[in-house]
């Protein structure tokens, strides 16, 4: 599967944050663009769920039926729990629920209509790491291969700790990210191209 975060305005916040940066780490970030539509499930949406992590965030359309019975929402719920739950370090066994929903998930849709999708490209759901402030998605590589083209790729450094409140908003006066380069061309055979045009580092405030 193919990893990534759907960009609320928060750029690089969610995505460094789901891969635990700690100072001095250095991570090469890439932006994507959609150019073909696709068709995404979603797992993890729940209001009651959302209504605890983060009150302050709408709830996402389209993640629930309009005349849910009972027993759609004890099941919806459950799985909103399951999926959304931390997993320690050492416990990675506990993933194998969240592996069996993804699949099932991603089962074949039954529709006889063949000019509309016949399957889903991957699941959407919310971040645990910034307190459901943007949601992750997980695409096929089929789908990453026809449907999105890299954009640019930028080097970056943790030059500090950062705190973030309850909002997921970054607090303090060094909540930076140091930019020390970027790419914007790519080689067929997968390599980066960086400009290394200067050795100055900039420096931009996280959203």
């Amino acid at each position: 599967m193919f990893y990534g975060t759907i960009d609320a305005g928060n750029e690089y916040a969610a995505c460094l944050y789901e891969c635990h940066r700690k100072v001095g780490d250095l991570f090469a970030v890439s932006h994507w663009s959609i150019t073909k539509p696709f068709l995404a499930n979603h797992l993890g949406y729940s209001r009651n769920l959302i209504r605890t992590r983060n009150p302050s965030r709408e709830f996402p359309e389209g993640t629930e039926l309009p005349n849910q019975t009972n027993r759609g929402r004890l099941i919806r719920e459950w799985q909103s729990r399951v999926f959304t739950k931390l997993v320690p370090e050492g416990s990675e066994h506990l993933y194998q629920i969240t592996n069996a929903l993804t699949s099932f998930a991603l089962s074949p849709i039954i529709q006889p209509d063949k000019s509309l999708p016949q399957e889903f490209a991957g699941v959407i759901y919310p971040t645990l790491a910034v307190n459901f402030i943007d949601d992750n998605i997980a695409l096929l590589p089929k789908i990453v291969d026809s449907s999105l083209a890299l954009v640019d790729v930028g080097l970056i450094r943790i030059p500090a700790m950062e705190d973030i409140t309850s909002e997921g908003v970054v607090k303090g006066e060094k909540n930076y990210i140091e930019i020390v380069d970027t790419a914007h061309e790519f080689r067929r055979d997968g390599r980066i191209v960086w400009n290394r045009e200067s050795t100055a580092m900039s420096v931009s405030p996280w959203r």
